[in-house]
């Protein structure tokens, strides 16, 4: 899994590299400079190069110098004199190398150089540390980039976007590609920082020991994650090697969800499946799936109330169990999830479990996983839908500390939040995964995997870039819009 920092963390790092190893600070300025040049490579057209006055200036100095050794058509457009030393010094070096070289004092001046047209520009403005809105020219010469058809490259985060929650302080450099520094930061993966992220490159500029302890643990996973951590099959084994997964979904309204959802859990590799659906469910289920076994001897969640001896039987059969998808809005639910709670063992809460869940005063415990889009976790949270967004990595990490769960916050990037000790990014998948039955088959991908043996955290990783990869497999087949859940499943 790749490491995922604060802005205070990749500072962090830093001092680190410079102080504890010796690595001197215009060697990692040079290195970055090599990596965005690397970027660059088969570009002849005119690159301009907005720098500056902080270290982040002094990377686009040095951008430009090798840009202009390398025979490149090059122009570095300065906003303010250099303050750090390293800028300095880089600036002293270009300038008897004889790189073009203009202070800019005024947006005419600017705008004189966007008018040749340049077929890249590279933003050195800012770095990871901004914390104020960007103002005056800085903002102007951003709005005016932005309305180029250059190709535009951001070193270490995009101008303008809080490299800690995404947000655009005022006004952002929109990249086409961003080159990070050793580390993605969170300001890269959630939104609206990640759609003015661009493509995302991670790029390796110095070294720190083994043990090196990092100041959060935060990580983006890949696909590459997901071989890694799913339990290879062996040759002698049966069912009972993959565990007994128990599903509680569906209604008469909502037929589909307890289908979409049982149909992915077996999918995910369970060994035995057992679902608690109302006797219309079943119906589709025994055509559908037919591996699937059902309890059905009731019409709907009221009447199941009657049958508590059998379910206390399912809960004692299964090694894990999910609850909500497409339950409707019984006051039943709240009893059964209780119930189900009751076990201790490892439980996801979807959908209509959590509209239950946010209306109740029930008690969780640390083996339970949520899995709210933001419109449940607004209801659960007790937040706006605007504060939650503001700050999403946040506010999901207090509540999965507070009540001591897993907490998966569904979206364009996922957050999985682990007891607040741990946080995982997911950014796989498309649009196509915006229509109902994603979550549905997400909560079924998790279970089958729970199944498995995998930890809550480990699952509902799995689970949410399983889907995101299905997605992104399916697309190549179909549109974005139309795609099915059921495409997505067909192609993991």
């Amino acid at each position: 899994m790749k490491r995922v920092l604060t802005a205070k963390g990749a500072k962090l790092l830093d001092s680190h590299m410079i102080s504890d190893l010796g690595i001197p600070s215009m060697v990692l300025m040079e290195n970055a400079a090599a990596a965005v040049c690397s970027q660059i490579s088969n570009e002849n057209g005119l690159i301009l190069v907005l720098c500056g006055v902080g270290n982040n200036g002094g990377d686009g100095i040095a951008i430009a110098r090798k840009l202009m050794i390398e025979g490149k058509n090059v122009h570095a457009l300065m906003l303010g004199n250099p303050i750090t030393d390293d800028a300095k010094l880089n600036l002293s070096v270009a300038e008897k190398l004889g790189l073009p070289i203009t202070f800019i004092e005024n947006v005419e001046q600017l705008q004189k150089h966007l008018s040749e047209k340049p077929a890249i520009i590279v933003d050195a403005l800012f770095g990871i540390g901004l914390s104020r809105e960007i103002l005056g020219l800085y903002s102007e010469a951003i709005e005016l980039t932005n309305q180029t058809n250059a190709i535009k490259i951001a070193v270490d985060t995009p101008s303008g976007i809080n490299a800690d929650t995404g947000e655009v302080m005022g006004c952002a450099f929109k990249a086409d590609v961003t080159v990070s520094f050793q580390t993605a930061k969170r300001g890269h993966l959630v939104f609206p920082g990640r759609d003015y992220s661009g493509k995302l490159i991670i790029a390796k500029i110095g070294d720190a020991i083994k043990d090196y302890v990092f100041d959060s643990n935060e990580y983006l996973i890949e696909e590459s994650d997901v071989q890694e951590i799913l339990p290879k099959r062996k040759a002698n084994s049966h069912k009972g090697n993959y565990g007994k997964a128990l599903l509680i979904a569906g209604s008469n309204e909502y037929v589909g969800a307890c289908v979409m959802s049982a149909t992915a859990t077996l999918r995910a590799g369970a060994g035995l499946l057992k679902v608690v659906t109302p006797n219309k469910v079943a119906q589709v289920l025994y055509s559908s799936l037919p591996e699937a076994m059902v309890y059905s001897d009731f019409y709907d969640w009221n009447g199941f109330l009657a049958h508590s001896k059998e379910f206390e039987k399912l809960l004692d059969w299964a090694d894990c169990i999910a609850i909500g998808s497409g339950m409707g809005d019984s006051e039943a639910i709240a009893i059964i999830l209780e119930m189900a709670l009751s076990t201790n063992k490892p439980i996801i809460i979807d959908a209509d479990g959590l509209n239950a869940l946010a209306k109740s005063e029930i008690k969780l415990h640390n083996n339970v996983l949520i899995t709210p889009h933001i419109g449940e976790f607004s209801r659960l949270s007790q937040k706006t839908k605007s504060a939650i967004l503001a700050d999403s990595v946040s506010i999901a990490n207090t509540f999965a500390k507070e009540n001591a769960i897993v907490l998966l916050l569904k979206g364009a990037t996922t957050i999985i939040s682990a007891y607040g000790e741990r946080i995982y990014y997911d950014v796989s998948g498309n649009p196509g995964l915006s229509t109902g039955g994603s979550g549905d088959v997400l909560t079924g991908l998790i279970l089958g995997l729970l199944a498995q043996g995998l930890s809550l955290e480990h699952a509902a990783s799995c689970g949410s870039l399983l889907l995101g990869i299905g997605a992104d497999e399916a697309v190549k087949h179909l549109s974005l819009r139309g795609i099915l859940p059921t495409d997505v499943l067909e192609h993991i």
